[in-house]
């Protein structure tokens, strides 16, 4: 995203009347505005931008309106993830970029809403997708409440995780939001999103990680890892008789192929489960020897 570039002034583009009727939905109007303006020619190109952008979106809340409710909203998420990674919607005015997502996720809001109401059951689905558009929408304290009631219905969905630990981030709450984390990269580090993660702590231990090399389709996989090091992970809980048997097998099957070689994900994922261990063991207060025993194979496999 960037600065205002078009000015408000003369006859240049009143971009504070144009965000007014984005952010209501009349695009029609809007793109009235932009062709009937005259400005400096340094202005053209950011006016063109505008005016492609409206256009697009015009055409698509026109084609989402012979949806129904719930399939316009799926509709429009996901032509505004498109919208961000294909189109000209990194290059846009903030003021601009803010009106149109709050009207597309305005919009989306009410087929969600809609079918959570008439379902008449907590769909951990529909609750995501509820908490997502929330926070989409800034308004982080409904999120929090739809993604909580989704978590407990799943509790072992880490895109669920994932989205509730950047909105407790979001309002202040630094330990839930790092607990969240770390269980949602423990369970499935391929469902995290970084288009989606708001969280600066996050935000940096990704670069972090780039800026020492890892492969960028494995940065999901290291950043519990470099979060532990670092010191950033440092709320750790005791698991469950249940989650220490999984574990424990899990990394049994990584130690088996130690000999061969691990890949960079494979040794992401053990280094991680390690760190998860000893975490446990320090909460119980297990003896030192047992905690020793980790960190001795964590060197052996920082030095393979």
């Amino acid at each position: 995203m960037q600065k205002n570039k078009v000015n408000a002034t003369g006859n240049s583009v009143n971009l504070k009347a144009l965000c007014t009727l984005i952010r209501n939905g009349r695009f029609q109007e809007a793109v009235d505005n932009l062709m009937h303006t005259q400005g400096p020619e340094s202005e053209e190109r950011d006016k063109e931008q505008l005016l492609g952008s409206v256009l697009y979106w015009k055409g698509k809340m026109d084609a989402a309106s012979k949806l129904d409710h719930y399939a316009q909203s799926e509709f429009l998420i996901s032509e505004w993830a498109t919208f961000l990674r294909d189109h000209t919607g990194g290059r846009l005015p903030d003021p601009c970029l803010f009106a149109l997502k709050h009207y597309v996720y305005s919009i989306a809001l009410r087929g969600y809403l809609e079918l959570y109401n008439q379902s008449g059951i907590c769909d951990p689905d529909v609750l995501l997708m509820l908490g997502k558009v929330y926070k989409g929408l800034g308004d982080y304290e409904r999120a929090v409440q739809s993604l909580e009631i989704a978590a407990g219905e799943a509790r072992n969905d880490a895109r669920i995780l994932f989205q509730l630990a950047d909105c407790y981030a979001a309002v202040d709450e630094g330990k839930k939001a790092k607990l969240f984390f770390r269980e949602a990269f423990f369970l499935d580090p391929a469902a995290f999103n970084p288009d989606e993660c708001e969280a600066q702590f996050i935000a940096e231990l990704s670069a972090r990680v780039r800026e020492d090399g890892r492969d960028p389709a494995h940065v999901a996989y290291w950043i519990p890892v470099y979060g532990t090091i670092l010191g950033v992970f440092n709320i750790k809980r005791e698991l469950k008789p249940v989650e220490i048997g999984k574990l424990s097998h899990s990394l049994r099957e990584l130690e088996k192929r130690l000999p061969d070689g691990l890949t960079e994900r494979e040794t992401a994922l053990l280094l991680n489960g390690y760190f998860r261990m000893i975490d446990h063991l320090l909460t119980i207060k297990a003896p030192r020897e047992d905690i020793d025993e980790l960190l001795a194979a964590i060197d052996r496999v920082d030095h393979t």
